[in-house]
């Protein structure tokens, strides 16, 4: 099929403005609007867009905002239920706060701001002003960009002053119902000078809902500060979701950024890091297991602005049934950024011989004093380790299992929270059990535009 006159998504809706923003949030959706309306659809001749399943993408996405109903409170309840210590909870149903913990008292003393973004815009104007979306991915979805930007619902403000260390993350659900719900929660995380915070998101939808999700985080490390997020979503099977992250850190801070892809039929992930101060630090992770038919297309940037910057990207996914995955990143080195240190690993295992993973690390390094490299793998699962279990009479499908999540183990050990890497387990191995019970009908593999399906992307082998 080819993919460029594939029908395209057309919203029929403009978004429902809330009458009570303020005229400026109004104002800057109203723009961001007409900016949608007006940049054209993605096509596969796009490099952001190679080997994309665009026609994955829903046919009449709309905005469609129903009430939570009960399937999304009951689910939203179930989120709530967080079974590690938290400094302060947001749980919202669709795009309405169902319940949550408020900001102890001493460091709502101390300064630290945690709200509601719809509340945030309203108290904290020229603080959303200066962060909202200030600095844009440019990896591909320029469009979905500014359809978020024209439709941000949910979501949340967190700002920790200078000299601030908040030990235990907050916390962010979304829990979305039936009936096709469209929900674009934006988070906005800012830190000053020398302070310490951790975030921990959750979206997830019941199954059937058919929700368009398009999740988006601003990440602004200041100077010598710290910053943990961590992002899951479990989304029904057949969800859309766009999952962005664009952080900025400055000097001598550090960003570490984990995705954790398990659910929806088509995800899109951008990742941009911005290291624009001397000796800032950038992890970006991420993990998923793909099954079905599922696809995650995954895009990222280590964009190195400033000199002795280090930062390491480790991407790694699980690929069952006739599931896809591709992944595309850059480390860009600028000219003034002498004594960069980057690194770059995606690795992809595959369960089946159905799944396809596609693979294309890159370096654009215009500074020769610089320690660069990257690199890609895709394998089966290593014979001996499966035969070295099943000889020690574990049976097989719950050999695959503990290899499965073995794979994942060097992305979890970098967590500094053992209580959200045990959570993040149950999760993956919840994930995996339900793909080990789905069935799936072997069928050939049919390529969907003119690219050669036997072509062989990425660097071979053992995972």
């Amino acid at each position: 099929m080819d993919t460029d006159t594939a029908p395209r998504p057309t919203i029929v809706t403009a978004p429902a403005l809330t009458p009570a923003s303020p005229d400026w949030w109004i104002q800057l959706q109203k723009n961001a609007w007409n900016d949608y309306t007006s940049l054209p659809w993605p096509t596969r001749k796009n490099q952001d867009w190679r080997f994309a399943s665009l026609q994955k993408l829903p046919s009449t996405p709309r905005i469609h905002r129903p009430e939570p109903g009960e399937a999304a409170v009951s689910l939203s309840h179930d989120l709530a239920r967080i079974p590690f210590p938290t400094t302060a909870t947001m749980h919202f149903a669709h795009a309405a706060l169902a319940s949550g913990t408020t900001l102890p008292d001493d460091l709502a003393a101390q300064g630290v701001i945690f709200l509601p973004l719809h509340e945030a815009v309203r108290q904290h104007p020229d603080l959303v002003q200066a962060y909202f979306m200030k600095h844009r991915l440019d990896l591909g979805s320029s469009k979905f960009e500014a359809l978020h930007a024209a439709c941000a619902d949910a979501g949340y403000f967190l700002s920790v002053p200078k000299n601030v260390e908040v030990k235990l993350p907050f916390v962010f659900t979304c829990a979305l119902g039936s009936g096709s719900p469209a929900l674009f929660p934006h988070g906005i995380i800012v830190t000053g000078e020398n302070s310490r915070v951790t975030v921990f998101e959750h979206i997830s939808s019941v199954e059937g809902s058919g929700a368009f999700v398009s999740a988006h985080r601003d990440v602004f490390a200041g100077s010598g500060a710290s910053v943990h997020l961590t992002s899951t979503q479990t989304l029904s099977d057949d969800a859309t979701t766009f999952q962005a992250i664009s952080s900025f850190v400055d000097k001598d801070a550090s960003c570490r950024s984990l995705q954790v892809n398990l659910g929806a039929s088509f995800v899109r992930s951008e990742n941009r890091s911005r290291l624009a101060g001397s000796g800032a630090r950038s992890e970006m992770l991420a993990l998923a297991i793909a099954d079905g038919s599922q696809e995650v297309d995954q895009r990222t940037l280590q964009d190195h602005i400033a000199p002795n910057g280090w930062s390491d990207l480790l991407y790694k996914n699980a690929l069952n049934h006739r599931a896809r995955t591709i992944f595309q990143g850059l480390i860009k080195v600028e000219k003034g950024a002498s004594g960069t240190d980057a690194y770059q690993t995606n690795h992809n295992l595959i369960l089946c011989p159905e799944a396809e993973a596609d693979s294309l690390p890159g370096l654009e390094i215009l500074n020769d004093d610089v320690k660069c490299s990257h690199g890609a793998t895709t394998g089966q699962v290593d014979p001996e380790q499966l035969y070295y279990l099943l000889s020690r009479g574990i049976p097989p499908q719950a050999a695959h299992h503990l290899l499965v999540v073995g794979f994942f183990d060097d992305v979890l050990a970098r967590l500094e929270e053992p209580a959200v890497s045990e959570f993040l387990i149950e999760q993956i191995e919840a994930k995996f059990s339900r793909s080990e019970k789905l069935s799936i009908t072997p069928t050939s593999v049919t390529s969907e535009d003119d690219t050669d399906p036997t072509e062989v992307h990425g660097l071979q082998g053992t995972v």
